[in-house]
């Protein structure tokens, strides 16, 4: 029914892996966001905790799928 949806395959796989990619955007650039009262290394240690941590699953995959050069 999702392919039937997007006409292709590949036009599903664009718009789940676009969607993964601005989720990915909209949460690292809350996490990165410069805070004045906060040193630069707090805020990456707290970025890569939540980055790397076992709800990000999705970001992970993406990353390993451009990594891996499936478009």
């Amino acid at each position: 029914m999702l392919i039937h949806h997007f006409n292709t395959r590949d036009a599903l796989l664009r718009a789940v892996l676009g969607h993964a990619r601005q989720r990915q955007l909209d949460t690292f650039g809350g996490l990165l966001r410069a805070r004045p009262d906060e040193p630069r290394t707090a805020i990456l240690d707290r970025a890569w905790t939540s980055i790397t941590g076992p709800d990000e699953e999705l970001i992970r995959a993406v990353w390993w799928l451009g990594k891996t050069g499936h478009r």
